[in-house]
């Protein structure tokens, strides 16, 4: 999803919308102001020698979506909230118009997924939590999948194991929370539902 609309012609293309608001000396977008598109879409917020600076609010007319934050260069740039058509919501840092440094994504269906971005996809440390039923998968991420040292927290027991592209390897271990017994688990099929799907319904693709 893309919030460059027209804008990207800068003030040397007049028809692509219309604007309210301040210009410098050179006749560019300076200050604030607001930017109707053709298509709908409406920035209200900062601009700066003609591009959006600042803070500001961009709102898609279709698909509905709304971000509220801050800018830089005519890109999504520092902290921000992004609510993407179907409802899901990202709060936390953007970086040239992708999700990228520290961030909570909340899916439609009320999984969460705090921590580190990079490049629109879940890189570096973080934790992802579903909403259902509590359980927890904590480790590191690369390209929106655990890897490496990870750790699934259930209602009962915790799954201690190696990821690769997401899925535990064996050997792995199972602690159960009532009793801290500590087993090891080298047949895949004692796994059960011990690692959890991750991605819930949303815009995080």
């Amino acid at each position: 999803m893309s919030d460059a609309g027209s804008e990207a012609e800068g003030d040397a293309a007049p028809t692509i919308g219309t604007y309210e608001g301040s210009r410098n000396d050179q006749s560019e977008r300076h200050g604030q102001g607001k930017m109707t598109f053709p298509n709908g879409d409406i920035y209200k917020g900062g601009y700066a020698t003609g591009t959006r600076s600042g803070s500001g609010t961009y709102k898609w007319a279709k698909p509905v979506a709304v971000y509220s934050g801050e800018y830089a260069e005519g890109k999504r740039n520092g902290e921000g909230r992004l609510v993407f058509p179907d409802g899901s919501v990202y709060a936390g840092q953007f970086e040239k118009g992708k999700r990228h440094g520290n961030g909570t994504y909340t899916y439609l269906n009320g999984d969460t997924y705090s921590g580190a971005w990079s490049n629109d996809a879940r890189h570096g440390r973080g934790v992802y939590t579903v909403a259902a039923t509590g359980s927890k998968m904590d480790g590191t991420w690369e390209k929106g999948l655990l890897v490496g040292d990870g750790k699934v927290t259930h209602a009962d027991h915790i799954l201690k194991a190696k990821f690769v592209n997401g899925q535990p390897e064996l050997p792995a271990t199972i602690t159960f929370t009532s009793t801290s017994y500590t087993m090891q688990v080298t047949d895949r099929a004692l796994l059960g539902q011990s690692a959890i799907a991750v991605g819930g319904a949303g815009g995080d693709d």
